[in-house]
């Protein structure tokens, strides 16, 4: 996760532009909900081959959360886009 957000770090540092800006924080989070899917994923499918009942419900959950999250954000992709291609053009 340190890398995650230190690798947005960098990159944010050379984006002048607010609404490049937010595409590229929001690019970042999608990599982090990601990030902890795939995660999830595997300890869900480790915790049901291993028999633990109530550490899948729990990690299902989770994973569910975090899917849902993801979905949210990607949600917000045309908007952010949209609100871009205003902020590039001239008057």
């Amino acid at each position: 996760m340190r890398g995650l957000t230190s690798g947005m770090d960098a990159r944010l540092g050379g984006v002048r532009a607010p609404q490049a800006r937010d595409l590229v924080i929001m690019a970042h989070c999608v990599r982090i909900e990601r990030y902890e899917i795939t995660v999830y994923s595997l300890a869900l499918r480790l915790a049901r081959k291993l028999d633990m009942g109530h550490e899948s419900v729990v990690l299902d959950w989770i994973l569910a959360q975090e899917m849902a999250a993801a979905r949210g954000l990607e949600a917000l992709e045309p908007v952010l886009f949209q609100l871009a291609e205003k902020g590039g053009r001239k008057k």
